[in-house]
């Protein structure tokens, strides 16, 4: 019985801190990016495909932003990484930003983890930035560059 327990504890601990881990969206990028969380039901669905097209354009504006895309859909995530997780870290996601049904959402997380915006439709690339430069650490960032 013992060794039941310790085993149940075990096993808890294991695959609830790598559950954990695959969901932690701000955790290893906190303070480094801004983070745009795209849901999706698939990666064949045209509005995700349309919002991607649209963010490969504006590449260098979301470098210039220090921004990264996650995908969820229903059965996976893909990171910036391009891992793979599972249907349930998806949907722990989903739980997590409160985001319900099949279709296009947007979520965008700030550098300091919390949540700035969420659109449950295609978001325009110039609100997606209008928003993020009038954060005033991105405004801090903005006059950081700025030559002498």
């Amino acid at each position: 019985m013992y060794n039941l327990i310790l085993f149940y504890l075990v096993s808890l601990f294991f695959f609830g801190s790598v559950r954990a881990q695959e969901v932690d969206i701000p955790g290893q990028y906190q303070w480094k990016n801004r983070i745009l969380i795209v849901f999706a039901k698939s990666e064949k669905s045209a509005n995700y495909q349309k919002q991607l097209q649209k963010f490969e354009k504006q590449r260098e504006a979301l470098i210039e932003r220090d921004m990264i895309i996650f995908s969820v859909f229903d059965k996976k995530i893909i990171t910036p990484e391009k891992e793979i997780s599972s249907a349930a870290s998806a949907e722990h996601l989903r739980q997590q930003y409160n985001i319900s049904g099949s279709g296009l959402s947007v979520v965008l997380v700030g550098k300091d983890g919390g949540e700035k915006l969420t659109q449950h439709d295609f978001i325009p690339t110039e609100k997606l930035f209008e928003l993020i430069d009038q954060m005033p650490m991105r405004r801090r960032e903005m006059t950081d560059k700025e030559p002498d």
